[in-house]
């Protein structure tokens, strides 16, 4: 149990490296840098990296044998992004008062964009592709 938690950090940690990269040169180029918008950028991709890591330790089959494999390279960023969806889909569309963040969760709509999902899922396939081919453990 714990070495298959600690192998849900690992990759769950990993993802949100690759997808925090992503969102953030995203908002260097496309706007200006300040607290909020980082903030707001990367609040998303942490909640789900928290919900991924809670749900990897949760489901044994989700990580495998406990190692870099071929099919979940692929697997594990399409898990992630799903959860990045539904971590956006539960907070825009709460009425709960401690969620009404207008300021800050307006700059998460950077991962509604299908084309920043794409790109952040086709990095994170990168990476874990690279890790599994160089045995990287």
């Amino acid at each position: 149990m714990l070495k298959r938690l600690g192998f849900a950090l690992e990759c769950a940690g990993l993802l949100y490296l690759v997808c925090m990269a992503t969102g953030l040169i995203h908002l260097w180029r496309t706007a200006p840098i300040s607290v909020i918008s980082v903030v707001g950028t990367l609040s998303a991709p942490a909640i789900a990296t928290l919900v991924f890591a809670v749900v990897a330790a949760l489901v044994p089959n989700l990580l495998g044998q406990g190692k870099l494999a071929s099919p979940l390279n692929m697997t594990l960023p399409l898990v992630y992004m799903g959860l990045l969806i539904a971590v956006l889909q539960l907070a825009w569309g709460t009425d709960l008062p401690f969620l009404r963040l207008r300021e800050i969760y307006g700059w998460s709509a950077v991962w509604s964009n299908p084309l920043m999902l794409v790109i952040g899922a086709g990095l994170q396939i990168l990476v874990l592709t690279a890790l599994t081919r160089y045995n990287v453990q």
